[in-house]
């Protein structure tokens, strides 16, 4: 009788181990019985997204190339545009063309997931929607004038490419910069100024632009804003009725003989309040006229060329020039120059 209960306990611990072992069997082998940290959490989440899919980008915008590498997402670019300025990040990438044209071979050996253009909505060009969808690229058409409009491209990008949050820390960066320059020149004096962009003094900056905005966070006012034109074309009797307290003159990587230009014209404009006063200021650096992260920069240059006091109460010596009436200020580079996009 002993014997037959031994037995029969024996059956049911065997029964009981068989299902344990059945239990653990049906567990997934990759998942872990033991319960995971914050940290080991972490770990699997930043895996997870490393195994993302990548949107791979062609850029045939320079200012959404540089937005893409101020947001430190510049791995999804596979391209850049013939204009984009030579950097580390862009170097080694074909470049694809540019507002006037599209190596479309290139674009279909890339097979990029995006392509991020800039047109004006009447000027895009016929059959640029129909070629994209043949290679099955998302066409993005970016429309960037103003500081807002810099500020709204970085979210969009960031949501095309699947960094949205990336693209939103590098945003509230560029925004914090902009408000800090603004809040520094608010009791500052407003200055009139010019805002010329060529060597001969005949293409200025008008309304509605994001240099236009940026010379207002300067604290400056904007003599050709009443032209009725975003970058209207002046000749010299119109610049000399404007006639500016202060010229601030863009000449992105201008050469020593656009410079000689330049020093040429304001020589010949001598009765012009901002050449007799030597308040011309030349900046040759190559992203004075680019729409994208630099821009609260350039609102700092403006800023010293309008209000010199601030250079001085900082310690940073003035680049009025000292050896002559015809030599004026400004650094140069040998980069190409990008046309003004459409």
């Amino acid at each position: 009788m002993e014997q037959r209960r031994f037995f029969q306990v024996c059956l049911a611990l065997i029964f009981l181990m068989s299902l344990l072992i059945s239990a653990c069997s049906e567990r997934p082998s990759g998942e872990s019985t033991e319960p995971t940290s914050p940290s080991t959490r972490a770990t699997h989440a930043e895996k997870r997204t490393s195994d993302r899919v990548r949107v791979t980008v062609a850029s045939l915008v320079p200012a959404a190339t540089d937005l893409i590498l101020d947001m430190g997402a510049g791995g999804h670019l596979v391209a850049v545009s013939n204009y984009d300025e030579r950097r580390a990040e862009t170097d080694p990438l074909p470049r694809v063309g540019d507002y006037q044209s599209t190596d479309w071979e290139q674009i279909a050996t890339l097979k990029p997931a995006l392509m991020i253009r800039q047109f004006a909505p009447d000027r895009v060009p016929p059959g640029l929607q129909e070629r994209a969808d043949a290679l099955g690229i998302t066409l993005l058409n970016l429309q960037i004038e103003k500081i807002s409009d810099i500020l709204a491209a970085y979210i969009t990008i960031g949501e095309a490419i699947g960094e949205p949050g990336q693209a939103m820390n590098a945003r509230n960066r560029l925004q914090t910069r902009l408000e800090s320059i603004r809040r520094m020149n608010l009791n500052e004096p407003k200055v009139r100024a010019a805002i010329l962009i060529d060597a001969e003094a005949t293409a200025v900056i008008g309304a509605d632009t994001f240099l236009d905005e940026l010379l207002s966070l300067a604290g400056g006012t904007n003599v050709a804003a009443g032209l009725g034109q975003r970058y209207p074309s002046i000749d010299r009797e119109m610049l000399i009725r404007l006639d500016p307290d202060v010229i601030i003159q863009l000449l992105p990587g201008a050469s020593p003989q656009v410079l000689s230009k330049s020093q040429e014209t304001w020589g010949g404009l001598r009765d012009l309040r901002a050449v007799r006063d030597k308040r011309v200021t030349t900046f040759s650096e190559t992203f004075t006229l680019l729409p994208a992260s630099r821009v609260a920069d350039v609102a700092s240059m403006f800023a010293e060329a309008l209000h010199p006091q601030q250079r001085m109460s900082r310690g940073v010596a003035t680049t009025a020039p000292t050896e002559s009436d015809d030599q004026l200020d400004g650094s140069t580079t040998q980069l190409p120059i990008p046309p003004t996009q459409p």
